[in-house]
């Protein structure tokens, strides 16, 4: 990368005028070099504050000013150097501890917040150099020509052109206005942006305390649901289980009958309250992640199914790598056992029952993708099946609610994840769970 310094002039501070003169020629630098108006107003109120500091403490001294080049970035460099008694304690100054005898402009630390950098260099005794400088937007240069143009004018300028120091300071004084009515502009900015958030996180807070009073509402509404609800049915499912147990004899082929069907539909009913219960739990539960070895996890879930599994001579291929994930790991179980079951479920009137499971990372993902050969589904309900209650068979084909898909999109979208299925009628399905690394 291309670093390159050119020289434009050096002007010497011995007098009042030259205040004036470097207050000119900064003025006219700026402008031929493309520095934008408000940075112009920096640059020279920083150089004005610097010369006079150099004739007020050091008698004499320099400001040279530069075109610095660091690859694409061009900046005009200022090196102000006196050969005065130095100064004592930079840092304090720095911090705005010290003051001026005259009280006048605007202090070193006033200097360096207008500039895009600002050093100084200095021992008690030996001088002080400072060298700042503030970057040139936009990519302006200026060509041979014109850079042995401005040189000439500078110097000019530093041989006929005068100012008087009344002029100089009434000049100095507008510069400031300009910077406190900016200043001004900005702060007027910030407080209508401050009042704006304000109002935002005022319209959060409310929207929060309305959120929670609906999670407090909505657990009030599973606590009816799980025990006045459920405790009638318990009850009508008990009575019909003690007819057929102790008084199915004096009972009609019908009687029997219409009995059977009490009792299926009350466990219906139940399984249905119960997914209910488990699709808000997960609506309005706070995860807590932690790191899961996913292989170990999904290991469990199948010893746990290994008597059906052999039961329905299912074929199983398992294929995961050694892998730790950060999640909810009874959310995970939830959403792995449902995957699992189903394929078990409607694969099981295929001959052989065929199940592939594999893990693996793809772009930053963790997938999980379970295959079955079982019924198939048409890919046109491929939306609706991750409904709540959403059914693609009836149910004395198949068991279930239609609320495990549901939840398990409910469970992955909690993790920043996706779900989704590629099937056809027949010709079983394959699941996917996408999960962000």
């Amino acid at each position: 990368m291309e670093i390159k310094e050119e020289k434009i002039i050096t002007l010497l501070v011995d007098n009042e005028e030259d205040l004036v003169e470097i207050r000119d020629a900064t003025r006219k630098i700026c402008e031929a070099i493309g520095i934008k108006q408000t940075d112009q107003v920096k640059v020279i109120t920083a150089v004005s504050e610097i010369t006079r500091n150099i004739y007020e403490y050091a008698d004499k001294g320099f400001i040279t000013f530069s075109l610095f080049t660091d690859g694409l970035q061009k900046s005009l460099k200022i090196v102000a150097k006196d050969e005065g008694p130095g100064i004592e304690n930079v840092d304090r100054i720095l911090n705005g501890k010290f003051k001026s005898k005259t009280g006048m402009g605007i202090g070193l630390k006033g200097s360096k917040s207008l500039m895009d950098s600002f050093v100084i260099d200095s021992e008690p005794g030996a001088g002080a150099t400072i060298t700042m400088s503030k970057i040139i937007e936009g990519g302006f240069e200026l060509n041979r020509e014109q850079l042995e143009n401005l040189k000439e004018a500078l110097l000019d300028t530093s041989e006929s052109e005068k100012v008087t120091i009344v002029a100089e300071l009434e000049a100095q004084n507008q510069e400031l206005v300009n910077i406190l009515e900016e200043l001004n502009k900005s702060y007027k900015e910030l407080e209508e942006k401050k009042n704006l958030l304000d109002k935002l996180n005022k319209e959060l807070n409310n929207a929060l305390e309305l959120v929670n009073k609906k999670n407090v509402e909505l657990k009030a509404f599973n606590y009816t649901i799980s025990h006045d609800l459920k405790a009638p049915l318990r009850g009508i499912s008990g009575y019909a289980r003690e007819i057929t147990r102790k008084h199915a004899e004096p009972l009609s082929e019908r009687g029997k009958f219409c009995v059977e069907q009490i009792i299926q539909a009350s466990k219906q009913m139940e399984d249905l309250i119960e997914d209910l219960l488990s699709y808000s739990r997960v609506e309005t539960e706070t995860i807590n992640k932690a790191p899961v070895d996913i292989k170990k996890l999904i290991e469990t879930i199948l010893n746990q199914r290994r008597p059906i599994i052999e039961e329905k001579f299912v074929k199983l291929n398992f294929v995961c790598p050694e892998i730790e994930y950060e999640c909810w790991e009874s959310g995970m179980v939830h959403v792995f056992s449902n995957l699992i079951d189903n394929a078990i479920k409607f694969s099981a009137k295929s001959n052989p029952p065929e199940i592939d499971i594999r893990v693996y990372t793809e772009k930053n993902n963790l997938i999980f993708s379970i295959k079955d050969n079982g019924v198939g589904f048409d890919m046109k309900y491929h939306d609706r099946m991750f409904e709540l209650f959403q059914r693609l068979v009836r149910y004395d084909e198949f068991e279930g609610t239609g609320a495990g898909l549901a939840i398990v999109k409910k469970i992955v979208e909690k993790h920043d994840g996706r779900v989704w299925a590629e099937s056809e009628p027949g010709k079983g399905a394959r699941f996917y769970v996408s999960l962000p690394l």
